[in-house]
């Protein structure tokens, strides 16, 4: 079947008007509103109307009931949700979205047309007036250009309708049963019909009178034209495509283009440029669209994007070099999609500033440069957008939420003057202080902060500063519009987390070996070791060794109180993890004969002391081994605990068991498998990565985030975004650190591990070691250093920061890190490093902010590190263990100790203590040199206040190690 599915988008009637206010006046101002009851609608009771011609006003003080409670609905409703009362709603008789719907702004009229198939309406906001101005008969399609409709009736005729006087034009007989009409600047007249031969629809070009001129064929179904552009003839169609995927059909509607020189018309048959959306499961009306005449612009329902092209350069040989501009998109409102939740792509086209103003999300309106693809003004629609329209210079939305239609205008006056908010600005050490920037604009600007030394103070993407150490920093704050403005903040006070009494607490638990068991160099390993904090202070540590699970309890002292071993269920462990209420075991089994029947995992519920409750088991589920090549981590949210893994799969057509990330949901109450995929799909499909070489997985109680290490699809980091309660294979998705590039030895090698993620208030944070992945000639035998992944909440932006910078000629072993976050924009990144030819090993310790600026310098420690995910306890103190063959270390430091604008004994501030700082704390001795404040604070190791031979004694033992730390 490929006929146009059509949608009745019902929106209502008579319009019901509210002066703009804000959503605590509401109440007061809506006995002023002008309201149509539905008893208005009644035969015998017109009288409530006041009619003056084709004019009809809505008539304040109805007595309706009906007509009260919709108001003091509406009030009630505003209120609730915050609204500012800007917008206007349309009660559900006045305007009936249906087949062939436009709205077209008329500056010239004052108002604005709306188009329902036969009845032409215009509405003027000034007035809250609505007239009925023209009914067409039997509209088949409709097509606006040149200030005027080119209607084509159902029996061929074209009646062209000038919308600035009002007037039908002229009448033209086509004789034929054409389909779709459009028309360009010149007047020229576009047709569609089927010709009777398969599928295939002739194309003809009319003259303004009416005069077959050319004719071309479209080898697929016609649905309708979608823009002219004058300066080249190209003409965009939205037409019938098969895709074959799977195996199966998908009737889709995909966009193709033809030209005209002179009056020839040409169509290219053979190129699409992108598939607008699934033929009857994901239509909406008019989803292509010419912008300015000059770009083409398409709200694909099919991969939930927005995309732009340049039509002054396109080339039916290479359509997709002409994309300038693409925006993520979430085209299911509500977590499922609607088919009357928009009508047109939602997007106009800002000719002055080269820009687009689009539908972002739900209830947001953003402005962005094309070429850039840089957001510069948003703004916030009190209700979902279902239309967007300019008008007068700024921005008209008609908004939608649930049978309710609403108009709402933006002036879109830009600012020309910002400044922060206050006079003074002063934060404690590990407090947060909000700065707002304020204009005199009429939309929302996008901000970026910058701190002058974010060692003292860090800002985030919010304007919220946080205080690292004493001292004083300068905020800057600017518009990608171009203002800036600045100011100075204070930090004081002193640190609320103190130091551990010992930063090293050697403990009588069960011996085992986890040292360094975090660094990983193609693929990683199920994580054996865990340590979690409790909220009196103590700890209990929980590790798989020797092929059983050993559970001890520890004071906050670091002395062991008591142990307990928890049976392993199944031969493999894979996961441990300790929820809000629960802790949950996953165990697993091979499956050699690849038998659906054969249980491949268990997960068990116990109780927070470790008793055992319930469990629900996994079968099948195309895995061959559990586990495989990867990772286990969980997290939770809503009472689902969401599990995210890999395995090897059942044995492919190709003899071999490929290897790829499986994802589970578990509803706890009932330790039911609510969701899961684990079959071979796609990136876009479900998050499917394969080879993943290590998993991790974070909520924000809105979103699930998930990380996959790829080899090969993608060939890269990947980041997967679900929403808590949707489906896990309906996804967003980003690669923000590809490794395609990366090249050399076996495939499986991609010169990066991945050894945290976390989330912050606004981004998602990737640590990891990497060679520099985007050198053309990048080799997985390059040196490795330390990289932070930045990406934001809605994967549109990524940028890298790399942490360290060594050289392969530095013989430096850099090994996976470990991230702790400390706060919600506040993180601790830690790993080990060492020259290669001596094999030894030190711990490199550095804060970030979550743009992954530096707050502290890069200190050194004698403190490994293993595969023991460091935690904060509830002094704020970051603590993690390690065995090494032996019983467990525990090893404490205290983030902010990081935060001293000093390394102890580095004196020539290079981030190390060697050879070089002895020599200057020499000199300074000997009274060669003068050390500067900040030289004499790292210089004075004994802490007595003054730099003297006992400070050279310390650092020369340390150098020598003979102390573990200074």
């Amino acid at each position: 079947m490929r006929k146009k599915k059509v949608f009745a988008l019902a929106m209502a009637g008579c319009m019901m008007f509210t002066q703009p206010v804000f959503a605590e006046e509401l109440q007061k101002e809506l006995t002023d509103a002008v309201v149509i009851s539905d008893d208005a609608q009644k035969e015998g009771n017109l009288d409530v109307l006041s009619e003056d011609g084709e004019k009809t006003f809505f008539v304040n003080g109805s007595s309706s009931e009906a007509a009260e409670a919709e108001r003091a609905n509406f009030a009630e409703r505003a209120a609730e949700e915050g609204k500012t009362g800007n917008s206007v709603l349309l009660d559900r008789n006045a305007v009936t979205y249906l087949e062939g719907h436009r709205e077209i702004p008329c500056e010239e009229q004052g108002g604005i047309y709306f188009l329902n198939r036969n009845k032409l309406s215009l509405y003027k906001p000034d007035s809250n007036e609505l007239t009925e101005v023209h009914q067409f008969d039997n509209v088949q399609d409709v097509y606006v250009a040149n200030d005027r409709l080119y209607i084509l009736d159902r029996s061929s005729n074209i009646t062209i309708y000038n919308l600035l006087t009002q007037q039908e034009e002229k009448k033209l007989q086509y004789g034929d049963h054409a389909s779709s009409i459009g028309a360009d600047s010149k007047g020229r007249i576009y047709l569609a019909e089927s010709n009777g031969n398969g599928d295939d629809y002739d194309l003809y070009l009319l003259s303004p009178e009416g005069t077959l001129l050319s004719q071309a064929l479209s080898e697929e179904a016609v649905y309708g034209f979608c823009g002219f552009d004058e300066s080249n003839g190209n003409y965009y169609v939205d037409t019938y495509n098969n895709w074959r995927y799977w195996g199966y059909d998908h009737d889709m509607h995909a966009l193709r283009a033809g030209n005209v020189t002179g009056d020839q018309l040409t169509f290219h048959n053979k190129k699409l440029m992108m598939y607008i959306c699934q033929s009857y499961f994901y239509e909406r009306e008019e989803q292509a669209g010419m912008l300015g005449d000059k770009y083409i612009c398409v709200d694909s329902t099919f991969n939930s994007r927005l995309k732009v092209w340049d039509s002054d350069v396109y080339k039916s040989e290479e359509p997709e070099d002409t994309e300038v501009f693409f925006l993520p998109r979430n085209n299911e409102e509500g977590g499922a999609f609607d088919p009357n939740a928009s009508v047109g792509t939602r997007t106009i086209y800002r000719e002055e500033t080269d820009s687009i103003v689009t539908f972002k999300d739900n209830s947001y309106i953003a402005e962005y440069d094309i070429q850039s693809g840089e957001e510069i003004y948003s703004a916030k629609t009190d209700y979902p957008v279902f239309c967007l329209m300019e008008y007068e210079g700024g921005v008209a939305a008609v908004e939608k939420s649930g049978d309710n239609y609403y108009y709402e205008f933006f002036p879109w006056k830009k600012a020309t003057s910002l400044e922060v908010e206050g006079s003074s600005h002063t934060v404690n050490i590990g407090d947060t202080l909000q700065l707002t920037p304020v204009t005199n604009g009429t939309m929302e600007e996008v901000y970026s902060w910058k701190s002058s030394d974010p060692k003292i103070a860090s800002i985030n993407r919010a304007g919220q500063v946080f205080g690292w150490s004493k001292g004083e920093a300068v905020i800057t704050v600017s518009t990608t519009s171009g203002l800036s403005a600045q100011c100075t903040v204070t930090v004081t006070g002193e640190p609320s987390v103190q130091d551990p009494d010992k930063t090293a607490t050697v403990t009588d638990g069960y011996a085992s070996n986890n040292h360094s068991l975090n660094d990983y160099a193609i693929w990683s390993k199920t994580v054996n070791s865990y340590l979690i904090p409790n909220a009196d202070g103590t700890f209990t540590r929980v590790e798989h060794c020797g092929g059983k699970m050993i559970v001890e309890n520890y004071s906050a002292a670091g002395k062991k109180t008591g142990s307990k071993t928890v049976a392993m269920e199944l031969s493999l462990f894979g996961g441990f993890y300790s929820g809000s209420d629960h802790n949950y075991f996953v165990f697993g089994q091979a499956n050699p004969n690849d038998s659906d029947e054969e249980e491949v995992m268990r997960i068990v519920k116990y109780s927070k002391d470790f008793q055992r409750i319930g469990a629900v088991s996994v079968y099948g589920a195309n895995t061959n081994i559990p586990f495989e090549a990867g990772s286990l981590r969980m997290t939770e949210t809503a009472g689902k605990l969401y599990i995210h893994t890999c395995h090897e799969m059942y044995t492919d057509s190709d003899g071999l068991n490929h290897q790829a990330n499986m994802t589970f949901v578990i509803n706890e109450n009932d330790m039911s498998v609510e969701q899961s995929y684990y079959d071979v799909l796609n990136l876009a499909q479900a998050g499917y990565v394969s080879h993943s070489f290590n998993q991790f997985i974070q909520t924000d109680g809105e979103n699930i985030y998930r990380v996959d290490h790829g080899d090969y699809a993608p060939r890269g980091i990947a980041l997967i975004k679900s929403q808590v309660g949707g489906s896990i294979t309906k996804v967003d998705y980003a690669i923000p650190v590809g490794l395609g590039k990366v090249t050399g030895g076996h495939y499986n090698s991609t010169g990066a591990s991945v050894g945290g993620f976390e989330i912050s208030s606004e981004n998602c944070i990737i640590a990891g070691n990497a060679v520099d992945f985007e050198s053309e000639s990048a080799n997985t035998s390059d040196q490795r250093n330390i990289f932070i992944s930045i990406t934001d909440k809605q994967l549109t932006q990524a940028k890298t920061v790399w942490l360290t910078n060594y050289d392969k000629q530095q013989g430096i072993n850099v090994q996976t890190p470990q991230l702790v976050k400390i706060g919600e924009d506040q993180f601790l990144v830690m790993w080990q490093e060492g020259s290669k030819s001596e094999g030894n090993l030190t711990t490199k310790i550095v804060t970030i902010d979550s743009e992954g600026n530096k707050t502290s310098n890069i200190r050194s420690k004698s403190m490994p590190l293993s595969d023991c995910q460091p935690v904060v306890g509830p002094d704020g103190v970051v603590r993690w263990y390690v065995t090494d063959g032996k019983a467990p270390t525990i090893y404490a430091v205290n983030p902010f100790e990081q935060s001293q604008s000093y390394i102890k004994g580095d004196v020539n501030e290079d981030g190390k203590v060697e050879i070089s700082d002895l020599r200057l704390i020499l000199r300074s001795v000997c009274k060669k040199v003068e050390l500067t404040e900040q030289q004499k604070l790292a210089a004075d190791v004994t802490e007595d206040g003054k730099v003297e031979i006992g400070d050279l004694r310390k650092v020369l033992r340390y150098i020598c190690h003979k102390i573990p730390e200074l």
